[in-house]
């Protein structure tokens, strides 16, 4: 077999790529106008800590940042244990303990961040990903915004078309609640999103004019950085498991996170 030439590779995949691309109406677009506005942004985590035949332990790590306009006004870190056993899982935090029914570690996580955004009553709530209810109890909020980082559409002919009619920071509907994205003019990044209120969108590009990551609205970045659960984190929990004499955590299981 020859050598893999990349740069043909990549032509074969753009031509691929090419053929998936979504129909544009021109109708559908938008413009956005950046708005000053209250927001909080959520994002969390979640990192296994040990597993043993019959129950598995996580660390789930929910972060809120709270802004008035470019002003951070507070920020809230909460770390829960989370202890699966079948379908059941019990959370611990310093504040409560409680059992959930939960099919995966990301629904159990995904709730924590919608009970959340509940919490917050004071302009938009903006949440890494889409805005699917892991749990009926938990109502959809008109001030909620969910932003993806990987959109599930091809969303390269609809860029295309936008810069053919000449939009700079724009929004286009895909279907009931759900748009194509670009929030800063000097960013090639196109994002999905989720609101049950368009008007919310208009927020996000006041956010999203940071010079290191232009259209990504800053807020959910830092949210994202503070909610990340580090090998440190996990590696100090199985050292002291260790010390204390757990037969499932061996010396490699914290020397090599």
């Amino acid at each position: 077999m020859g050598t893999v030439n990349n740069a043909d590779i990549a032509d074969r995949i753009m031509m691929e790529l090419t053929e998936d691309e979504t129909s544009v109406d021109d109708s559908r677009f938008f413009a956005l106008t950046p708005k000053r506005c209250g927001a909080s942004f959520i994002d969390g985590s979640n990192y296994e800590i040990l597993s043993t035949p019959s129950k598995d332990f996580y660390l789930i790590r929910i972060a809120v940042e709270r802004f008035e306009g470019e002003r951070r006004r507070s920020e809230t870190v909460e770390d829960f244990v989370a202890i699966t056993s079948g379908s059941e899982t019990r959370m611990i935090s310093t504040e409560r303990e409680e059992s959930i029914t939960s099919s995966s570690m990301d629904m159990t996580r995904s709730l924590l961040e919608w009970r959340a955004a509940e919490g917050e009553d004071d302009g938009v709530v903006f949440m890494d990903g889409g805005l699917e209810n892991p749990f009926f109890e938990t109502p959809r909020l008109d001030t909620m915004c969910g932003v993806m980082k990987v959109s599930r559409v091809s969303t390269g002919s609809i860029a295309k078309r936008a810069v053919e009619k000449g939009l700079d920071i724009w929004a286009y509907a895909l279907g009931e609640d759900r748009y194509v994205c670009r929030f800063n003019r000097f960013s090639r990044l196109v994002l999905e999103a989720e609101t049950g209120d368009p008007e919310n969108l208009n927020c996000a590009p006041y956010f999203s004019n940071d010079p290191l990551l232009p259209g990504y609205p800053f807020g959910l970045a830092e949210a994202h950085r503070r909610a990340k659960i580090g090998a440190g984190d996990v590696r100090e929990l199985r050292a002291l498991l260790y010390a204390k004499g757990s037969s499932y955590v061996e010396l490699h299981d914290f020397l090599e996170v």
